[in-house]
């Protein structure tokens, strides 16, 4: 799910210009959908206004984007509804199997990527309900329903489109590259304080990567505005990058200075001065004093360390600033970088069964009613019990759907039984709808999220349970069976998520730590070298978004412990690699040294560390300027003031390491 941040400026009853152009836009494009899929006598024309308001996004990138992935999961879930019902042919319990392993495969899979990507997975297999599901009885039916469905899905993403380009729907990108300037602002500002005042709280620290992380979201929209939208996006990535690892190096950089006492807050207070105005003489002068200090000859250990991150501090500002000018400039280049995002292998595996042992029981209890409509229920519940998988709060979304779903239904039954009241007329049913999709739209661009989740619930049910035809059905009886089985698929779905293996968030913390000691081993054993480089703290960074997501009153005594835990081993992980690649390169020709070296690495003891550093510094001179040797050492001086920072978390870990 996602919302629209807009301005508040010109607004009418509390919702800005933009908010009604985007309820006006929705309606039109439903209205579009509908009347098209009319024309051409397509025999689920409501397919096509509910498709509308799946698709209902702000911007033209973000509703583009879902539709692509939209158009792909029908395609996949159409191929797979047949290949199903053509197997499992007059089969019915074997049949239900089936699709519910298609559709727990299709979660797994969802469950590794974000976004819509993730939707357009599990939209790969709950299609196979919609097309095979609820043709269950009638396999002869399954190839005309999918590629009617298909035709209505495709009604539906033209419709979007032509009305987003006639109406001038907004574009990702200039709200984006906004974000991104003034997140960087931000991150300026906490890097400046951080050298100044010392090291930033932890959870200061997790916000602020809480806030970079979520500007990915918007990222993976722009390629689809146009052919410069992925070099666009390409440069906001590198930004986004460059911000976190600022992030990260500021802390750890403000640890080191704090040590050296008076003297070095007042060096931290001139740097953070200087790095305040990076374009500024001051700045170029302050480039090259380090530079001449990396260089001196048996410098001083901790001074090398922080020389050395003021350094990267500098490097990855510059990068930062030249990805965001081009963008102001509306420039396109392309990095080929991609941001790794934190996925649970073992939320993944719960989602699965869910999904697969809720539509089995669901599909196996229903099918002894041996009532044709029940397979409704089936094809629903599977439905939003796929895409709900995916959700910070899948339980939470069902009991709120158990909640609105009523409402809506009577919302539907209003316009259909009072307001349209046996009328065929098309301008009546678009006037009709129009106050209902119109506040409904208004709603999903609200930051609460049960208005949000009640907009979009509206845009989506009324329609379906309006179910527009030509003729249209005025059917009392079969209204109220329809909304009583919507109602009952939802109320499945809450039983689903409460009583089918539920994830609770102190599982997803103990699966958040254990991932994050996993990566940490990783790069202490040297197995995770192409993650170096800009992308390296990304992944570290969500999977601290992750947890900062999770509910604060189930683990509230541990959350602090816990964001520092996590801040330290993304920080021991980014230094280990650094000193594993410096090392390879030192020791290039004598394997005993490097073996030596990576032992001492591995054993993470403080004193050795360092000692292992003064061995390698004791051949460093001024002609080894930005030497593998000296980055070496001062990745095993970073790592040794870690590890004395955080003895008891360290001694945790080497307990976890022994058999």
């Amino acid at each position: 799910m996602s919302t629209a941040t807009y301005s508040t400026k010109r607004q009418i009853a509390g919702f800005p210009l933009s908010a009604w152009s985007f309820g006006v836009r929705n309606w039109a494009a439903m209205m579009l959908a509908l009347y098209l899929a009319f024309w051409l006598q397509l025999e689920n024309a409501l397919s096509a206004a509910v498709c509308v308001g799946i698709l209902s996004l702000p911007t033209r990138g973000q509703a583009a984007e879902k539709a692509f992935w939209r158009l792909l999961g029908t395609v996949i879930g159409i191929a797979a509804g047949f290949v199903i019902a053509g197997v499992f042919n007059q089969l019915r319990e074997p049949f239900i199997i089936a699709y519910a392993a298609w559709l727990g495969l299709c979660v797994f899979v969802a469950r590794f990527f974000d976004g819509n990507r993730a939707y357009g997975a599990m939209l790969s297999g709950y299609t196979v309900s919609l097309v095979a599901i609820t043709q269950i009885d009638a396999p002869q039916n399954v190839f005309s329903t999918g590629v009617n469905r298909g035709a209505a899905l495709a009604v539906g993403v033209i419709a979007v489109a032509f009305v987003n380009d006639l109406l001038g729907a907004p574009e990702v990108f200039p709200q984006l590259r906004d974000k991104i300037i003034r997140t960087q602002r931000r991150v300026g500002g906490f890097v400046s304080d951080a050298l100044r005042l010392g090291p930033p709280p932890d959870a200061a620290v997790g916000d602020l990567l809480k806030d970079v992380v979520a500007l990915r979201a918007d990222v993976n929209a722009m390629p689809t505005e146009g052919p410069m939208g992925g070099g666009r996006a390409s440069l906001a990535r590198v930004a986004i990058a460059a911000m976190v690892q600022q992030i990260g190096v500021a802390r750890a950089t403000s640890a080191v200075i704090s040590r050296g006492g008076n003297a070095g807050r007042r060096i931290g207070e001139s740097w953070s001065t200087t790095l305040s105005h990076p374009e500024s003489p001051q700045a170029r002068e302050l480039r090259a004093s380090l530079r001449s200090e990396l260089g001196t000859e048996r410098a001083d250990p901790e001074r090398l360390v922080a020389v050395s991150g003021a350094m990267l501090l500098l490097d990855r500002d510059r990068v930062a600033r030249n990805a965001i000018r081009d963008l102001e400039q509306g420039q396109s280049r392309r990095f080929g970088m991609r941001l790794p995002t934190y996925s649970s292998y073992e939320v993944a595996l719960r989602d699965a069964l869910r999904a697969f042992a809720g539509v089995t029981l669901v599909g196996l209890m229903l099918s002894l009613s041996n009532w044709p409509q029940v397979s409704f229920v089936l094809a629903l519940m599977s439905g939003v019990l796929a895409v709900s998988s995916g959700l910070p709060d899948p339980r939470g979304f069902a009991k709120a759907a158990c909640i609105f779903v009523p409402i809506v239904a009577l919302l539907a039954g209003v316009i259909k039984f009072l307001i349209l009241d046996g009328t065929d007329q098309f301008p009546l049913l678009a006037m009709a709808l129009a106050p209902v999709v119109i506040t409904a739209s208004l709603l999903v661009v609200s930051n609460k999220q049960a208005l949000y989740m009640f907009g979009f619930l509206t845009l989506v049910f009324v329609p379906a349970l309006l179910a527009p035809s030509n003729p249209q059905d005025y059917s009392p009886l079969a209204f109220l069976t329809t909304a009583m089985l919507a109602w009952l698929a939802m109320l499945l779905l809450f039983l689903a998520h409460t009583l089918l293996w539920p994830t609770s968030d102190a599982m997803r913390r103990r699966w958040i730590m254990r991932s994050a000691r996993i990566d940490f081993q990783r790069a202490m054993a040297g197995r995770d070298h192409a993650r170096a480089g800009l992308t390296s703290s990304f992944r570290a960074a969500d999977r601290i978004a992750t947890y900062a997501g999770l509910n604060i009153e189930e683990i509230r005594d541990r959350r602090e412990a816990d964001t520092h835990a996590l801040l330290w081993l993304a920080e021991a992980s980014t230094a280990a690699r650094r000193a594993h690649e410096a090392i390879a390169r030192v020791h290039s020709a004598d394997a005993r040294q490097a073996q030596r070296a990576i032992s001492t690495l591995h054993a993470m003891d403080a004193s050795a560390l360092r000692a292992e550093a003064g061995r390698l510094l004791g051949g460093t001179d001024a002609a080894a300027l930005h030497s593998d040797r000296l980055r070496a050492a001062v990745a095993m001086i970073w790592m040794a003031g870690l590890i004395e920072q955080n003895r008891a978390l360290v001694v945790a870990l080497k307990m976890r390491r022994k058999p």
